[in-house]
């Protein structure tokens, strides 16, 4: 499977205003890469200049935007015995079947 992202909705009276803000949906697979999911901002918004990103999550997983790659990483809570550890990314090939994010885009 592949992680699958598709834009949801733009927001504002004005599609076409000098700031849009888009929402993407992101349904994640069973397969999580190390290094987190690449998203194709530019196909998913063609001629736009992103400026922002902002993710939210539904399920569990903290989503966090890497802009330098492109990419929505997953975070997950480091359960050890002697406490509750840092928050660590999803391992390679973690399972985040029925796993969604949204991301908030903020572009011009």
């Amino acid at each position: 499977m592949a992680v699958t992202a598709t834009l949801q909705q733009t927001i504002g009276f004005d599609p076409t205003a000098p700031y849009p803000v888009d929402v993407i949906g992101v349904l994640a697979d069973n397969a999580y890469p190390v290094g987190g999911y690449e998203i194709d901002l530019a196909t998913l918004l063609p001629n736009r200049t992103v400026r922002s990103v902002v993710p939210s999550a539904l399920g569990g997983f903290l989503p966090v935007w890497d802009s330098a790659n492109s990419k929505l990483m997953f975070f997950q809570a480091n359960y050890v015995a002697q406490g509750n550890g840092p928050l660590i990314e999803v391992p390679d090939q973690g399972d985040l079947t029925d796993v969604t994010a949204q991301l908030t885009v903020f572009s011009e």
